[in-house]
């Protein structure tokens, strides 16, 4: 579990933890730039990370967080729609009471 829980730390980044799913540039582009890509490729390249950006056709949370801070969007709906924070809580929600019942029906 500890070693699951790195990983998990390292793919996410610092702040709150949303699904953990790669985001498209397709996905990113038309919540945060109405499907600009050239605009995406303007700001990736504004905050040092253009080099990394242009080899990857899917991002981590970890890299769409420091982007969307950048913008200052990383407290909005904007992030809810590409994180799924919600979602994710949900699901976190469930695991943990099935495991607290399978340990109590054991």
């Amino acid at each position: 579990m500890s070693e699951t829980y790195l990983i998990l730390k390292e793919w996410q980044g610092q702040g709150t933890w949303g699904m953990p799913h790669s985001i498209n540039k397709k996905k990113l582009a038309n919540i945060t730039n109405s499907g600009d890509y050239k605009k995406l490729s303007v700001e990736f390249d504004l905050i040092g990370e253009n080099g990394g950006y242009k080899s990857m056709d899917k991002l981590s949370p970890k890299y769409v967080k420091s982007f969307l801070e950048h913008i200052d969007e990383l407290k909005t709906e904007k992030a809810e729609q590409i994180f799924r924070y919600s979602d994710f809580k949900i699901i976190i929600s469930l695991i943990s009471i099935l495991l607290l019942y399978n340990k109590n029906s054991e």
